[in-house]
């Protein structure tokens, strides 16, 4: 049985308070309000309302029976968006249910004692059903995986996203042992950690996880490097998030989750590694151009740019 759910009814205002960009610019904040209402009848295989005479056998008595469902919802979702750089966005969204209602009738035929089936569908079926509250927070970050190799990927990152991303794979790496491990004694030095951010790619398994590990080590390397000082989350975290998760599982290393614009994606190439990779750069090499980036810190031209940037991009 496939029920399908038809909306009959939608309507949909939204409030924003925002600039217009596909990403949102440097430093700036974009704050989203959307409230929706809707309303419809689950259909079943036949097209029609409901789950129409569907047969049962309780206690040697046969019964038909039609069944149909109509659903009201009222709900309203916050999206908070921030600007890392023009191009890299972090996103907060908070859905929440104002108002659910659910309505179920049913008859009952073929039979002439229907107080037995009446009885169990009240149990289990209750008419009506209504519910509020708030719904899964979802966050949104991106890893420049700009090479399979964590050190020549940290080396990639211009100066500005250095500074930018290491708070951001702490935040990764953080999160992954507060789902996993909540009980480890580490947690309570974790001050950068969300348990509602929703990466799944860090804690899916220990080799994403170690690979996470190594760009934050790596990263770190580059910006005592360019700026002649340790970042304060290397402080306080190093010798806390080397450890893996306790409860995280073991696996075999896989592609990152692959967020650019649709013009930046690269399809076709040897593995989804290669892909993703080709991906990235393909949107780093336009913006590193865009942006003016450097990669000298407190010296200008300390570091020079990786050669596939240097050969195709205009720094």
């Amino acid at each position: 049985m496939i029920r399908i759910f038809l909306s009959l009814f939608l309507l949909q205002y939204t409030f924003s308070v925002s600039q217009t960009h596909f990403t949102i610019p440097q430093n700036v904040w974009r704050i989203s309000i959307q409230n929706e209402n809707s309303t419809g009848n689950w259909k079943g295989h036949d097209g029609k309302n409901g789950w129409q005479d569907y047969a049962y056998r309780v206690e040697n008595l046969d019964y038909v029976i039609s069944q149909e469902w109509k659903r009201n919802i009222t709900s309203q979702t916050f999206l908070i968006e921030y600007g890392f750089t023009d191009k890299a966005t972090f996103i907060l969204t908070i859905p929440k249910l104002k108002k659910f209602k659910q309505t179920h009738s049913w008859s009952i035929a073929d039979d002439t004692t229907q107080s037995p089936m009446d009885q169990l569908m009240t149990q289990y079926f209750p008419a009506t059903k209504s519910n509020t509250g708030m719904g899964d927070v979802t966050m949104g970050m991106n890893i420049l995986f700009l090479d399979i190799d964590p050190r020549m990927c940290a080396y990639a990152h211009c100066d500005a996203h250095v500074k930018g991303m290491i708070p951001i794979y702490t935040k990764l790496l953080s999160t992954a042992h507060h789902l996993l491990d909540p009980k480890s004694k580490i947690i309570q030095y974790l001050d950068e950690a969300d348990p509602d951010c929703k990466d799944d790619w860090t804690k899916s398994n220990d080799a994403n996880y170690m690979w996470m590990h190594d760009l934050w080590f790596w990263m770190h390397k580059e910006y005592w490097y360019r700026y002649d000082e340790m970042h304060e989350d290397w402080t306080n975290l190093y010798n806390k998030l080397s450890h893996t998760p306790e409860n995280i599982i073991k696996g075999e290393f896989t592609s990152p989750p692959l967020s650019v614009p649709e013009e930046f994606m690269v399809h076709g190439l040897e593995d989804e590694f290669q892909n993703t990779i080709e991906s990235y750069r393909s949107y780093y090499m336009d913006w590193v151009t865009e942006n003016n980036a450097k990669w000298g810190g407190l010296v200008e031209n300390m570091r020079t740019p990786p050669s596939w940037i240097l050969e195709n991009a205009n720094v």
